[in-house]
């Protein structure tokens, strides 16, 4: 039975602001939420949604601490190499990503190619994660570009 939601979006807020009120450090409280994530991935596809954006990181998270941009980004990979392959891979779920991942490190930059070649072929659903992502950037490249460019 097919769904009839066609597109969830997900905008996680909040690690840090979790880690102070509960005392662990901005590392650990990335690692949760993206562990939850990942159950969210599993739930949306056992229920046929077929299209879900998760919002991981923004252009503005770029602009912390070299700590906490070196935290997340760590979690982020985590999140790709051992939750979202293997449930894409298990599940037939397509993953794209969205977003400047160009200025992060090329190990990084290797996960990302990593996890949307070997999910290419996927034809459950389709998971788009978007990384290092601004919506004004994205919208400012739309205006350029025109249908026959697409």
């Amino acid at each position: 039975m097919t769904n009839s939601i066609k597109h969830i979006a997900l905008i996680p807020d909040g690690f840090r602001r979790w880690a102070r009120m509960n005392g662990t450090s901005n590392y650990d409280s990335y690692e949760s939420g993206f562990v939850k994530m990942g159950t969210f991935i599993e739930y949306f596809a056992k229920h046929e949604i077929r299209n879900v954006t998760l919002f991981c990181s923004s252009t503005h998270n770029f602009k912390r601490s070299d700590n906490d941009i070196r935290d997340f980004q760590a979690s982020e990979m985590n999140f790709l190499e051992h939750i979202v392959i293997p449930i894409a891979q298990a599940r037939d779920i397509k993953v794209q990503i969205l977003g400047d991942y160009e200025i992060m490190p090329y190990a990084n930059q290797s996960i990302i190619d990593k996890c949307q070649t070997s999910t290419r072929g996927g034809k459950h659903c389709t998971l788009t994660l978007c990384m290092n992502y601004s919506s004004t950037k994205a919208l400012g490249e739309c205006r350029y570009s025109t249908p026959a460019s697409n």
